[in-house]
């Protein structure tokens, strides 16, 4: 019995070696594309600089800034940060030239406005740890107005692999551009981050996750704010392009469902279930636009066995003055039935 017990104390002494190995053998690069946020890179910039697991280098892509952001990197964080000056190209082509100029076995995103809590790559490298195999890890996130101050830390949170298109059918967010770490090889393989007016960022984690796992912790580490102008905002708000745009096909709706079906993958389950939430919330904000014409236009392309649900559909068939009349009274649309 002694030596069945001094057995397994060295196989659980093993196993603890081998992990702090790994986990100090991880190399993080932190990737931060900046436009036009002097007002909160340093607040970024430090939660970084305080990180219970150091990185391996940060990386800072100004994209043609018109303000002061650039500088303010030099003068404060001076070699502690590595500035990329470029003309202005866009997101995802500043994050792209930040991974070609960074050098770490897994590549951290973080939006020049947000912010990290001490424990992120503490907690992504546990994740790594659980999931040696997986391209992409990433913990939850908060929302907060923007002057509001941090949670100090969180513990801990329970790692698991996801369906990442299941999951983002629930919430959208569930992995950011300030929560998210990509392995290094897998932009060798699947490519770059890809250029269009909004969701870049969603259609590269969709894509990761087509062919590799995906780890994800519960426990929140990164913080998005609020009331900066950020993509999120941006995409939402209700004067956006893409709200005036025609859509008559399914490659038409948004980039990542573009991408499920250039890859052939758009009649999976967790596709059409992505597919689906997606169009779902679509036809919401048509509905309460007004647009009551592409909000029936979007209806056609729901996947097959797929519905909007009983008050949507009911909207859509009802004559289009009727629809608006009924919308203009918002209770309808209270918090529970259709939003």
């Amino acid at each position: 019995m002694f030596l069945k017990f001094r057995e397994s104390l060295n196989d659980m002494v093993a196993k603890v070696v081998h992990n702090n190995n790994f986990y100090n053998q991880t190399r993080f690069s932190v990737v931060i594309p900046l436009y036009n946020r002097e007002r909160y890179i340093v607040r970024t910039l430090n939660s970084v600089l305080k990180q219970t697991r150091s990185p391996e280098e940060i990386v800072v892509v100004d994209d043609g800034s018109t303000d002061a952001g650039g500088q303010l990197v030099k003068s404060t964080f001076g070699n502690k940060v590595k500035l990329i000056e470029q003309q202005n190209r866009g997101v995802s082509a500043a994050r792209n030239a930040g991974i070609k100029a960074s050098g770490g076995d897994w590549v951290a995103f973080l939006d020049a406005d947000d912010m990290w809590l001490p424990n992120h790559l503490e907690e992504l490298s546990r994740q790594i740890i659980s999931f040696p195999h997986a391209g992409m890890v990433a913990s939850n996130s908060i929302q907060l107005n923007v002057n509001a101050p941090p949670p100090e830390r969180s513990p801990p949170g329970r790692v698991k692999q996801i369906d990442y298109l299941v999951e983002a059918s629930k919430c959208l967010t569930i992995v950011n551009s300030s929560s998210v770490a990509i392995r290094r090889d897998v932009f060798n393989s699947i490519g770059d981050f890809k250029s269009y007016k909004y969701g870049e960022d969603l259609e590269m984690w969709a894509r990761v996750s087509l062919h590799y796992p995906v780890a994800f912790s519960d426990s929140v580490t990164s913080i998005y704010y609020r009331g900066t102008g950020g993509a999120m905002e941006k995409l939402n708000n209700k004067s956006d392009d893409k709200k005036k745009r025609k859509i008559k096909a399914l490659p038409e709706v948004t980039p990542t469902i573009k991408m499920l079906c250039e890859s052939g993958v758009s009649d999976n389950e967790s596709s059409k279930i992505y597919i689906s939430s997606i169009i779902k919330m679509m036809v919401k904000q048509d509905i309460l636009s007004k647009d009551i014409a592409r909000a029936r236009m979007l209806r056609k392309l729901m996947p097959k066995k797929r519905g909007l649900g009983f008050s949507l559909t009911l909207l859509l068939f009802l004559p289009a003055g009727l629809t608006v009349k009924i919308v203009s009274l918002r209770s309808f649309l209270r918090e529970g039935q259709l939003l």
